[in-house]
């Protein structure tokens, strides 16, 4: 539909200009069927609904969450502050959680890839040996890996 291709562009394009990460996930079983064209992503991960893979995405989306950090930030300043008893002591110790706890979040890299057809660049996620560029919705064959 084309407000639907309309509205995917200005998105994605919004998404990007603000450097938001921009992840496409397409369920296996839909593969076949999809023809939507994202012209900005930085990951794409084609799954099936298996446990390993469900548990994946759930990795991807518990990556996004860093409600954690405050916590961290304010037990880290209340011991600085503790230890020092001065507001450079609170500063210092504020900061120095903020690192170890940003840090301590780890997302799922996938492999990096450029279609051979536009050229775009991304990450994917995929255990498969055929997938959809989802730039420029060519089929594209992946060199088997080595074991």
């Amino acid at each position: 539909m084309k407000h639907t291709r309309d509205w995917v562009v200005w998105e994605s394009g919004t998404a990007r200009g603000t450097n938001k990460d921009i992840w496409v996930l397409e369920a296996l079983e839909d593969f076949p069927r999809l023809s939507v064209v994202i012209p900005h992503l930085r990951h794409y991960v084609c799954f099936p609904y298996t446990d390993p893979w469900l548990a994946y995405l759930r990795s991807i989306v518990a990556s996004y969450d860093d409600s954690h950090i405050l916590k961290a930030v304010v037990a880290g300043a209340g011991l600085g502050a503790g230890i020092s008893e001065t507001a450079t002591g609170a500063l210092i110790g504020g900061g120095i959680a903020l690192l170890l706890a940003a840090n301590a979040q780890t997302r799922p890299a996938g492999l990096p890839m450029m279609c051979p057809s536009c050229r775009s660049l991304y990450n994917i996620h995929i255990a498969v040996a055929v997938m959809r560029c989802p730039v420029c919705n060519t089929r594209i064959r992946l060199a088997p890996q080595n074991p």
